[in-house]
Protein backbone atom coordinates (compact mmCIF):
# COMPACT_ATOMS: atom_id res chain seq x y z
CA UNK A 1 0.00 0.00 0.00
CA UNK A 2 0.95 3.32 -1.01
CA UNK A 3 2.12 5.59 2.05
CA UNK A 4 -0.67 8.51 2.61
CA UNK A 5 1.68 10.92 2.41
CA UNK A 6 3.40 10.56 -0.90
CA UNK A 7 0.49 12.17 -2.65
CA UNK A 8 0.31 15.34 -4.48
CA UNK A 9 -2.78 17.04 -5.58
CA UNK A 10 -2.87 17.93 -9.79
CA UNK A 11 -5.29 19.88 -11.04
CA UNK A 12 -5.70 20.65 -14.59
CA UNK A 13 -7.44 23.54 -15.61
CA UNK A 14 -9.41 23.69 -19.16
CA UNK A 15 -11.69 26.42 -20.45
CA UNK A 16 -14.44 24.45 -19.95
CA UNK A 17 -14.03 22.46 -16.78
CA UNK A 18 -11.08 21.86 -13.73
CA UNK A 19 -10.24 18.52 -13.12
CA UNK A 20 -8.64 17.81 -9.73
CA UNK A 21 -7.21 14.80 -8.31
CA UNK A 22 -5.01 12.90 -5.98
CA UNK A 23 -2.18 10.95 -7.33
CA UNK A 24 0.44 9.26 -5.89
CA UNK A 25 4.10 8.56 -6.67
CA UNK A 26 3.50 5.98 -9.16
CA UNK A 27 1.04 8.34 -11.12
CA UNK A 28 -2.33 6.61 -9.68
CA UNK A 29 -4.65 9.06 -9.70
CA UNK A 30 -6.32 7.87 -6.20
CA UNK A 31 -9.45 10.46 -6.07
CA UNK A 32 -10.79 12.72 -8.45
CA UNK A 33 -13.27 15.30 -9.25
CA UNK A 34 -14.50 18.10 -11.83
CA UNK A 35 -15.89 21.65 -11.60
CA UNK A 36 -16.89 24.11 -13.91
CA UNK A 37 -13.63 26.40 -14.89
CA UNK A 38 -16.72 29.51 -15.54
CA UNK A 39 -14.54 30.65 -17.80
CA UNK A 40 -16.96 32.69 -19.74
CA UNK A 41 -17.80 34.88 -16.61
CA UNK A 42 -14.43 36.46 -16.84
CA UNK A 43 -11.41 36.36 -14.90
CA UNK A 44 -12.37 37.00 -11.30
CA UNK A 45 -14.72 34.54 -11.56
CA UNK A 46 -12.82 31.68 -12.97
CA UNK A 47 -9.98 32.56 -10.54
CA UNK A 48 -12.51 32.38 -7.19
CA UNK A 49 -13.99 29.22 -9.37
CA UNK A 50 -10.55 27.41 -8.57
CA UNK A 51 -9.64 28.58 -5.87
CA UNK A 52 -13.07 27.19 -4.29
CA UNK A 53 -12.88 23.62 -6.48
CA UNK A 54 -9.24 23.13 -4.92
CA UNK A 55 -9.84 24.35 -0.83
CA UNK A 56 -13.29 22.07 -1.30
CA UNK A 57 -11.20 18.82 -2.66
CA UNK A 58 -8.29 19.13 -0.35
CA UNK A 59 -11.01 18.24 2.09
CA UNK A 60 -11.82 15.26 0.34
CA UNK A 61 -8.42 14.70 0.00
CA UNK A 62 -7.91 13.84 3.60
CA UNK A 63 -10.02 10.18 3.07
CA UNK A 64 -7.21 9.01 0.80
CA UNK A 65 -4.13 11.70 2.03
CA UNK A 66 -3.24 12.47 5.36
CA UNK A 67 -0.95 14.97 4.33
CA UNK A 68 -0.23 15.89 0.20
CA UNK A 69 3.02 17.47 -0.22
CA UNK A 70 1.69 20.76 -2.35
CA UNK A 71 -0.55 21.53 -5.49
CA UNK A 72 0.93 21.22 -8.77
CA UNK A 73 -1.81 23.04 -11.89
CA UNK A 74 -2.24 22.86 -15.19
CA UNK A 75 -2.70 26.01 -16.86
CA UNK A 76 -2.97 26.71 -20.66
CA UNK A 77 -1.64 29.07 -22.11
CA UNK A 78 1.78 31.43 -21.68
CA UNK A 79 3.08 30.46 -18.21
CA UNK A 80 6.03 32.43 -16.72
CA UNK A 81 6.64 29.48 -14.74
CA UNK A 82 9.66 31.28 -12.46
CA UNK A 83 7.29 33.92 -11.07
CA UNK A 84 3.90 31.39 -11.45
CA UNK A 85 2.16 33.51 -13.24
CA UNK A 86 -0.66 33.07 -16.08
CA UNK A 87 0.72 35.82 -18.60
CA UNK A 88 -2.02 34.92 -21.23
CA UNK A 89 -4.77 32.19 -21.96
CA UNK A 90 -6.36 32.50 -25.78
CA UNK A 91 -8.85 30.10 -23.99
CA UNK A 92 -9.69 31.98 -20.66
CA UNK A 93 -10.95 35.18 -21.01
CA UNK A 94 -9.42 38.55 -19.00
CA UNK A 95 -6.52 36.13 -18.09
CA UNK A 96 -3.65 38.46 -18.21
CA UNK A 97 -0.58 38.48 -15.60
CA UNK A 98 -3.01 36.04 -12.83
CA UNK A 99 -0.37 35.03 -9.99
CA UNK A 100 -2.24 31.78 -10.31
CA UNK A 101 0.20 30.53 -7.43
CA UNK A 102 0.73 33.11 -4.61
CA UNK A 103 -3.20 33.22 -4.91
CA UNK A 104 -3.34 29.38 -4.17
CA UNK A 105 -0.62 28.80 -2.14
CA UNK A 106 -2.26 31.65 0.28
CA UNK A 107 -5.41 30.05 -0.02
CA UNK A 108 -4.43 26.47 0.52
CA UNK A 109 -1.08 27.38 2.65
CA UNK A 110 0.98 24.33 0.59
CA UNK A 111 3.42 25.16 -1.72
CA UNK A 112 1.92 25.26 -5.19
CA UNK A 113 3.47 24.40 -8.44
CA UNK A 114 2.06 25.68 -11.79
CA UNK A 115 3.06 24.66 -15.61
CA UNK A 116 1.66 25.01 -19.04
CA UNK A 117 -1.11 22.47 -19.31
CA UNK A 118 0.37 20.47 -22.94
CA UNK A 119 4.01 20.41 -20.81
CA UNK A 120 2.20 18.92 -18.04
CA UNK A 121 0.73 16.17 -20.39
CA UNK A 122 4.27 15.57 -21.82
CA UNK A 123 5.47 15.13 -18.40
CA UNK A 124 3.14 12.72 -17.24
CA UNK A 125 3.48 11.00 -20.65
CA UNK A 126 7.18 10.81 -20.38
CA UNK A 127 6.99 9.58 -16.81
CA UNK A 128 4.42 6.88 -17.21
CA UNK A 129 3.00 6.62 -20.49
CA UNK A 130 3.95 6.31 -23.97
CA UNK A 131 6.78 9.00 -23.85
CA UNK A 132 8.98 6.34 -21.92
CA UNK A 133 9.79 4.47 -24.67
CA UNK A 134 11.73 7.87 -26.37
CA UNK A 135 14.42 10.85 -25.41
CA UNK A 136 13.39 13.09 -28.02
CA UNK A 137 9.28 13.95 -28.86
CA UNK A 138 6.76 16.07 -29.56
CA UNK A 139 3.18 16.11 -27.61
CA UNK A 140 0.03 17.62 -28.86
CA UNK A 141 -3.48 17.97 -26.77
CA UNK A 142 -6.25 18.28 -29.08
CA UNK A 143 -9.08 19.46 -27.39
CA UNK A 144 -10.83 23.07 -27.25
CA UNK A 145 -6.98 24.69 -28.18
CA UNK A 146 -4.55 22.75 -29.33
CA UNK A 147 -1.82 22.31 -26.40
CA UNK A 148 2.45 21.42 -27.23
CA UNK A 149 5.16 20.15 -25.69
CA UNK A 150 8.54 19.96 -27.21
CA UNK A 151 10.46 17.07 -24.74
CA UNK A 152 14.50 16.78 -25.55
CA UNK A 153 16.85 14.60 -23.90
CA UNK A 154 14.19 13.26 -22.11
CA UNK A 155 12.63 16.83 -20.70
CA UNK A 156 10.51 19.17 -21.27
CA UNK A 157 11.97 22.42 -23.13
CA UNK A 158 10.77 25.41 -22.14
CA UNK A 159 12.59 27.79 -23.70
CA UNK A 160 14.22 31.43 -23.14
CA UNK A 161 10.90 32.72 -21.13
CA UNK A 162 8.99 29.35 -20.52
CA UNK A 163 7.09 29.96 -23.41
CA UNK A 164 7.44 27.15 -25.59
CA UNK A 165 5.74 24.56 -27.65
CA UNK A 166 2.99 26.77 -28.45
CA UNK A 167 1.85 24.52 -31.73
CA UNK A 168 -1.21 25.77 -32.05
CA UNK A 169 -0.36 28.92 -32.56
CA UNK A 170 1.62 28.16 -35.54
CA UNK A 171 0.62 29.66 -38.55
CA UNK A 172 -1.39 27.30 -41.05
CA UNK A 173 -3.16 29.57 -43.67
CA UNK A 174 -1.47 33.42 -43.59
CA UNK A 175 -5.10 34.10 -44.85
CA UNK A 176 -7.56 32.39 -42.37
CA UNK A 177 -9.98 33.16 -39.80
CA UNK A 178 -9.12 35.66 -37.10
CA UNK A 179 -7.84 33.04 -34.00
CA UNK A 180 -8.53 34.22 -30.31
CA UNK A 181 -4.44 34.78 -29.95
CA UNK A 182 -5.10 37.79 -32.48
CA UNK A 183 -3.41 35.76 -35.29
CA UNK A 184 -4.87 34.56 -38.63
CA UNK A 185 -4.33 31.29 -39.72
CA UNK A 186 -3.57 29.44 -36.45
CA UNK A 187 -3.40 25.33 -35.94
CA UNK A 188 -6.26 25.93 -33.18
CA UNK A 189 -8.37 28.07 -35.81
CA UNK A 190 -9.03 24.48 -37.75
CA UNK A 191 -8.17 21.83 -35.35
CA UNK A 192 -9.66 22.76 -31.91
CA UNK A 193 -12.97 21.39 -31.15
CA UNK A 194 -15.33 24.23 -31.72
CA UNK A 195 -13.77 24.79 -35.03
CA UNK A 196 -14.32 21.10 -35.85
CA UNK A 197 -18.04 21.53 -35.33
CA UNK A 198 -18.01 24.65 -36.79
CA UNK A 199 -16.60 23.48 -40.18
CA UNK A 200 -18.56 21.02 -39.97
CA UNK A 201 -22.05 22.96 -39.31
CA UNK A 202 -20.53 25.47 -42.44
CA UNK A 203 -20.56 21.82 -44.70
CA UNK A 204 -24.56 21.40 -43.51
CA UNK A 205 -25.53 25.04 -44.26
CA UNK A 206 -23.82 24.66 -48.21
CA UNK A 207 -26.37 21.64 -48.83
CA UNK A 208 -23.88 19.94 -51.02
CA UNK A 209 -23.52 16.66 -49.86
CA UNK A 210 -26.11 14.12 -47.69
CA UNK A 211 -25.37 13.83 -43.92
CA UNK A 212 -27.02 11.93 -41.68
CA UNK A 213 -25.39 14.19 -38.63
CA UNK A 214 -28.58 16.10 -38.23
CA UNK A 215 -30.56 12.97 -37.91
CA UNK A 216 -27.92 12.07 -34.75
CA UNK A 217 -29.11 15.01 -33.29
CA UNK A 218 -32.54 14.97 -33.56
CA UNK A 219 -31.95 18.42 -35.53
CA UNK A 220 -30.49 19.79 -32.55
CA UNK A 221 -27.14 21.29 -34.10
CA UNK A 222 -26.10 22.60 -31.23
CA UNK A 223 -25.26 19.53 -29.51
CA UNK A 224 -23.23 18.58 -32.58
CA UNK A 225 -20.08 17.46 -31.15
CA UNK A 226 -16.50 16.13 -32.75
CA UNK A 227 -17.61 12.81 -31.23
CA UNK A 228 -20.90 12.76 -33.17
CA UNK A 229 -18.72 13.89 -36.20
CA UNK A 230 -16.42 10.94 -35.61
CA UNK A 231 -19.21 8.52 -34.95
CA UNK A 232 -20.87 9.51 -38.37
CA UNK A 233 -17.52 9.12 -40.09
CA UNK A 234 -17.23 5.64 -39.06
CA UNK A 235 -20.48 4.93 -40.29
CA UNK A 236 -19.50 6.11 -43.95
CA UNK A 237 -20.71 9.65 -43.91
CA UNK A 238 -18.85 11.11 -46.53
CA UNK A 239 -19.26 14.96 -45.00
CA UNK A 240 -17.93 13.73 -41.60
CA UNK A 241 -14.97 11.72 -42.91
CA UNK A 242 -14.12 14.69 -45.00
CA UNK A 243 -14.19 17.05 -41.66
CA UNK A 244 -11.93 14.60 -40.36
CA UNK A 245 -9.90 14.50 -43.40
CA UNK A 246 -9.46 18.30 -43.43
CA UNK A 247 -8.57 18.71 -39.73
CA UNK A 248 -5.63 16.33 -40.22
CA UNK A 249 -4.53 17.62 -42.85
CA UNK A 250 -3.67 20.94 -41.11
CA UNK A 251 -2.36 19.11 -38.07
CA UNK A 252 0.27 17.07 -40.38
CA UNK A 253 1.46 20.16 -41.94
CA UNK A 254 2.32 21.63 -38.45
CA UNK A 255 3.36 18.53 -38.00
CA UNK A 256 5.29 17.93 -40.74
CA UNK A 257 6.92 21.22 -40.28
CA UNK A 258 8.08 20.90 -36.42
CA UNK A 259 9.26 17.12 -38.00
CA UNK A 260 11.89 19.00 -40.13
CA UNK A 261 12.72 21.19 -37.66
CA UNK A 262 13.32 18.80 -34.43
CA UNK A 263 13.77 15.61 -35.75
CA UNK A 264 11.47 13.47 -33.07
CA UNK A 265 11.22 10.12 -32.59
CA UNK A 266 7.76 10.41 -31.85
CA UNK A 267 4.48 12.70 -32.01
CA UNK A 268 2.43 11.51 -28.96
CA UNK A 269 -0.99 12.76 -29.41
CA UNK A 270 -4.22 13.46 -26.43
CA UNK A 271 -6.87 14.99 -25.85
CA UNK A 272 -10.65 14.33 -26.60
CA UNK A 273 -9.62 14.72 -30.72
CA UNK A 274 -7.34 11.77 -30.83
CA UNK A 275 -9.84 9.45 -29.25
CA UNK A 276 -11.21 9.80 -33.21
CA UNK A 277 -8.40 7.43 -33.97
CA UNK A 278 -7.47 6.93 -37.61
CA UNK A 279 -10.05 9.09 -38.69
CA UNK A 280 -7.92 11.72 -37.45
CA UNK A 281 -4.16 9.71 -37.68
CA UNK A 282 -4.33 8.33 -40.95
CA UNK A 283 -4.35 12.23 -42.38
CA UNK A 284 -1.88 13.10 -39.82
CA UNK A 285 0.80 10.65 -41.16
CA UNK A 286 0.33 10.98 -44.30
CA UNK A 287 0.30 14.60 -44.82
CA UNK A 288 4.06 14.21 -42.94
CA UNK A 289 5.19 11.71 -45.15
CA UNK A 290 3.93 13.91 -47.99
CA UNK A 291 5.60 17.41 -46.90
CA UNK A 292 8.62 16.29 -44.31
CA UNK A 293 12.11 15.76 -45.28
CA UNK A 294 12.81 12.12 -46.26
CA UNK A 295 15.35 11.44 -43.01
CA UNK A 296 12.96 12.91 -40.14
CA UNK A 297 9.93 11.58 -41.83
CA UNK A 298 11.08 7.91 -41.59
CA UNK A 299 11.91 8.30 -37.89
CA UNK A 300 8.95 9.96 -36.73
CA UNK A 301 6.13 7.78 -35.57
CA UNK A 302 2.49 9.08 -34.67
CA UNK A 303 1.23 7.18 -31.59
CA UNK A 304 -1.56 7.82 -29.03
CA UNK A 305 -0.96 8.91 -25.37
CA UNK A 306 -1.65 6.63 -22.88
CA UNK A 307 -2.60 8.52 -19.76
CA UNK A 308 -6.22 9.55 -21.34
CA UNK A 309 -7.88 12.13 -19.70
CA UNK A 310 -5.83 11.43 -16.53
CA UNK A 311 -2.69 12.66 -18.06
CA UNK A 312 -3.39 16.33 -17.20
CA UNK A 313 -3.77 15.73 -13.46
CA UNK A 314 -0.59 13.26 -13.23
CA UNK A 315 1.18 16.04 -15.05
CA UNK A 316 -0.01 18.58 -12.74
CA UNK A 317 1.22 16.46 -9.69
CA UNK A 318 4.66 16.11 -10.88
CA UNK A 319 5.03 19.98 -10.69
CA UNK A 320 5.13 19.32 -6.93
CA UNK A 321 7.69 16.72 -6.74
CA UNK A 322 9.70 18.23 -8.97
CA UNK A 323 9.59 21.56 -7.08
Amino acid sequence: MTRKNTCAIGVDLGGHSIKLAVVDDTGTVRLRETAPTCADEGKDASVARIVRSVKAFLVQAEAVCDAPIGVGIGAPGLIDVESGMVRFSPNLPGWSDVPIRRILEDATGLPVGLGNDANVVAMAENAFGAGKEYQDFICATLGTGIGGAIVIGGKVGTGADGTAGEIGHTTVDPDGPLCNCGNHGCLERFAGIKYIVERALSKLESGTQESRLPKMVDGQLENLTPKIIAQAAEQGDSLAKEVFEETGTYLGIAFANLVNILNPEAIVLGGGVSNAGELIFRPIRETIQRRAMPVPRETVQVVRATRGHDAGIIGASLLVRKQ
